[in-house]
């Protein structure tokens, strides 16, 4: 995994306070107070609404005093911009899913805030308290996190975290005053007492995630909760502090932005295609029949086993995508696949982090999702025609290993095709598109636009092998596809073996 970006040395935040120390309010003071904090917390969050800079507020710590803190801070700000997620103990993410998917799919749009009662960090935090996690494990999750929160912070993301602290004695009394008044009593679970009992333990799960993710992009702000008045106050201005910093930052230029560093040139595996590779029309009818029998029981088999498939088409325009995709699905269940065209984002998909759509797309444990087109397209067309910056997809080269080590770790193999061709061959499947009526709708202008930036894609699609082809993790086929019959034959025989070995564990 990548390594997140600069800490700050590894060292706890320092706690939030008033001047002197203080970590308290009284009534008067609080009245005295508010209204400025209010009212800036609504023109910060208007500024940033017009500028489009999307916030992430993460509400950590002492369980008995989160939910307070994030109601006090929904109702100071303008609730139309605000969307609330609930990641607490209790949560039970699908286990048939990835656990970051829902983490990723509650990221706000361009211009909103997502305010999180608990977060990506509850998992880890109630994996190391219940001892289902060990610490080793419980700090590579971390690494994960860190590396999550630089990707979106390299895209634009205001990330502003607060831990509310209580000591143990605090924690105690302020579990019994809930539990004794009826109104209140129902904030106040089991495991609230359970993890009471364990305190020791969690100030070390505290330390550890500390040391991991106080960094220079996305710092802790620690806060005394022993006060609610104090804790509701600070945690406000800690969030105001967060935007205004935006709104007074100078916009971060390209080259203050850390970026995979070149590898030198990259090997020429296009070019060690066997573009001659063939099947005559027996030999392919005999081994397609046998591969889609061995692939229509596998697919059962793995559903029945809970074994998730990613299968990601890229390839030349014209080298035959939509045909072996066919075929695949043809030898699947119907409902146990899908197919995942991607196209250019929409206006919704192009208000947040450019994976946003495809961990939506995930699939769930069982199943077998292709995608005909994907995440690659970062760094291949958006790199070529210039949607992306260099920045942007030089970084995207980390981001998308991250995000397929993600669904290996889950469980799920995820394999990828190049279908590759001649631009000769590619001109001749043109040519006949264009001549044949109901084939015209599979060539556009801008398929032949494309074909003028054959070096600048042949390029790209080299770095990507290069820098995202991991045979143990997610491995890259490069498909010679001058014959349609060998590449289709030779897609789902790969596809096959990728599932066996899965079954296999």
């Amino acid at each position: 995994m990548p390594k997140p970006g600069k800490k700050h040395q590894g060292k706890a935040p320092a706690p939030a306070s008033e001047a002197g120390g203080r970590t308290s309010l009284s009534g008067a003071e609080y009245h005295q107070y508010l209204p400025a904090l209010r009212f800036g917390l609504l023109d910060a969050q208007r500024a940033l609404r017009e500028a489009g800079v999307p916030v992430v507020i993460v509400v950590a710590g002492a369980d008995a005093v989160k939910s307070d803190t994030v109601n006090a801070l929904n109702s100071w700000m303008d609730p139309r911009g605000v969307m609330t997620h609930t990641f607490g103990p209790e949560f039970n993410p699908d286990p048939l899913r990835p656990h970051f998917a829902p983490f990723h799919e509650a990221l706000p749009p361009r211009g909103s805030i997502a305010l999180f009662c608990g977060s990506w960090y509850s998992p880890v935090g109630s994996g190391r308290i219940r001892r289902d996690i060990s610490r080793a494990r419980a700090k590579a999750e971390l690494e994960r996190i860190a590396f999550f929160e630089k990707m979106l912070t390299d895209a634009g993301v205001l990330i502003i975290k607060i831990w509310l602290h209580l000591d143990e004695e605090s924690q105690r009394k302020r579990l019994k005053k809930l539990s004794s008044d009826p109104r209140t009593a129902w904030k106040v679970s089991a495991d609230d007492w359970k993890r009471l009992d364990v305190y020791t333990r969690l100030a070390t799960v505290r330390d550890d995630i500390f040391a991991a993710t106080h960094t220079a992009h996305a710092p802790w702000v620690l806060i005394d909760a022993t006060d609610d008045r104090y804790s509701h106050y600070m945690a406000g201005q800690a969030v105001l502090g967060g935007m205004t910093g935006r709104l007074t930052e100078s916009a971060p230029t390209a080259e203050a932005v850390v970026v995979a560093e070149p590898r030198g040139e990259a090997p020429d595996r296009l070019s060690r295609a066997d573009l001659g590779s063939k099947l005559s029309e027996e030999e392919y009818e005999d081994r397609m029949a046998a591969a889609q029998a061995r692939l229509s029981r596998l697919s059962r088999l793995s559903y029945q086993a809970r074994k998730a498939h990613v299968l990601v088409f890229e390839g030349w325009d014209a080298a035959g995508k939509g045909g072996t995709i066919r075929r695949l699905v043809e030898a699947i269940d119907a409902r146990n696949v899908r197919v995942i065209p991607i196209a250019a984002p929409t206006p919704d998909e192009l208000q947040r982090h450019y994976l946003w759509r495809f961990w939506r797309n995930v699939p769930r444990d069982g199943q077998t999702a292709i995608f005909d087109r994907s995440w690659y397209g970062r760094v291949l067309v958006e790199r070529v025609e210039g949607f992306a910056t260099e920045a942007e997809w030089r970084r995207a080269y980390d981001e998308i290993n991250d995000f397929e080590e993600n669904l290996v770790s889950h469980g799920t193999t995820v394999t990828k095709f190049w279908l590759h061709l001649s631009p000769e061959e590619q001109l001749r499947r043109f040519d006949d598109r264009s001549e044949t009526p109901y084939k015209r709708h599979k060539v556009t202008s801008e398929d032949w636009r494309n074909r003028e930036k054959w070096p600048a894609y042949h390029e790209a699609v080299n770095d990507v092998l290069d820098l995202t082809d991991r045979p143990k993790v997610a491995p890259w086929h490069v498909v010679p596809s001058e014959d349609k019959l060998f590449a289709r034959v030779q897609v789902i025989e790969t596809v096959v073996a990728r599932m066996e070995r899965a079954l296999r564990g």
